[in-house]
């Protein structure tokens, strides 16, 4: 662990260099060399093994590994005109999806992604500099909250030093050594992404700092992180067939229309048979032993559209940005439906199975048969033979993705 009072110690070191770095003047001839630098220039050091980082370094380049996994599908979901790179407005969609990042974006952080990834200035990004502009963000918005005194003490003052840069960097890296290159590198990318002799802002200093802080060499994702990944692929699998999200993103194909058929059935024609029948068949009339089927049958209808109007809100909450505050109360009230319906459902299994059609009546008793054991029964198939393949599919070729990230010569996103 490291000794709270070095870090004290550096940070008192590095507010001595700012207040005396706004007492001094920058040469001009400096001044104008460093404001007119661009991030094409920066020459990036070689990553740093993970030996040589701290332990909050090494778990966030850790948990990046699960996204360097989604590039290839992050590359196919966002690029809109296949041409194999990202544009700039493209590239806008990625880092505002807040689905993806858990964090809204501005126009500025935007503008300095794209000029950190944006190697070859073309204002594409390649599929090698998609993976440097993912971990420079990824790093900008998870550094821990450890790096806010740092930041405070390096941001809205003049630039520091490159000596007053490395003890910073220090202190963010658990005192593991920190070269004078690393240093000089963070440094010139803040001048890179505006910063001037003078002042520095604290969005400028903190991109700098996230395009070091995961420059790290990349290990193998761990077993267990790859089954996690595959059991959240999978599920992420399901909800790109869902119809509405997929007509919402403008996608009329006829996967599209199968699926929209299957849930008109499932979710709106069944249910409002269920609903007919049971309104028109008064069990209490018959010499059946469940009087009460016919209503079962009738709330299992109702609940089911119910539960089909909050899936549709639900999907409307997470495809909307305007619903997005809506998405927790959409989620709730799913499964609240839902569990409403598996009590129903659990009464009318029961009814069902002490009853017979001659009793109750052939139309209702085949109905309630069709609701509480032939549609429950498909659903366990399903989830019992074809949840396991898709898993299965996602944890080998995560693995395959993996391997070959881990083939790439040097540092992921490098050319």
């Amino acid at each position: 662990l490291v000794d709270p009072s070095v870090t004290v110690q550096r940070l008192g070191k590095i507010r001595q260099a700012r207040s005396k770095a706004d007492r001094t003047p920058v040469p001009s001839g400096d001044g104008l060399a460093m404001a007119s630098l661009r991030v094409q220039e920066v020459e990036r050091p070689p990553p740093a093994g993970q030996w040589q980082c701290g332990k909050a370094r090494v778990k966030l380049r850790q948990a990046f590994n699960a996204k360097e996994i989604d590039v290839s599908k992050i590359m196919g979901h966002y690029d809109t005109n296949e041409d194999c790179k990202l544009e700039i407005d493209e590239f806008l969609v990625l880092l505002q999806d807040y689905d993806h990042w858990q964090q809204h974006i501005t126009q500025q952080e935007v503008e300095m992604v794209l000029a950190l990834a944006d190697l070859d200035h073309d204002s594409c990004i390649e599929p090698n500099e998609v993976l440097f502009a993912l971990r420079v963000w990824y790093a900008y918005i998870n550094m821990p909250r450890s790096i806010g005194p740092v930041l405070a003490s390096l941001s809205d003052c003049a630039m520091p030093t490159v000596d007053t840069m490395r003890e910073a960097l220090l202190v963010l890296n658990g005192e593991h050594p920190v070269t004078k290159e690393e240093a000089e590198y963070v440094q010139q990318l803040a001048f890179a992404l505006g910063g001037s002799p003078h002042r520095v802002s604290a969005k400028q200093m903190r991109m700098a700092i996230a395009a070091w802080y995961l420059h790290i060499e990349r290990r193998a994702t761990s077993d267990g992180d790859l089954a996690r990944q595959a059991f959240l692929g999978a599920a992420s699998r399901l909800c790109m067939y869902n119809p509405v999200q997929r007509f919402c993103r403008g996608q009329w194909d006829p996967i599209t229309l199968a699926f929209m058929g299957m849930f008109s059935v499932a979710w709106l024609l069944i249910p409002a048979m269920a609903v007919w029948i049971g309104t028109g068949t008064n069990t209490g009339e018959y010499p059946c032993e469940r009087p009460m089927l016919s209503l079962a049958v009738k709330l299992t209808g109702l609940m089911m559209l119910g539960q089909a109007f909050m899936a549709l809100v639900a999907t409307g909450a997470w495809e909307c940005k305007a619903l997005s505050k809506c998405r927790f109360c959409s989620c709730l009230g799913f499964g609240f439906v839902t569990m409403a319906l598996m009590i129903v459902w659990l009464m009318g299994f029961w009814m069902l199975m002490t009853t017979n059609p001659s009793r109750c009546g052939f139309l209702i008793w085949e109905f309630g048969n069709l609701i509480w054991i032939v549609a429950p029964v498909l659903c366990c198939v399903f989830m019992c033979c074809c949840m396991p393949c898709i898993y299965v599919h996602e944890y080998l070729n995560n693995r395959r993705i993996d391997k070959k990230l881990m083939e790439r010569p040097g540092d992921s996103g490098e050319e």
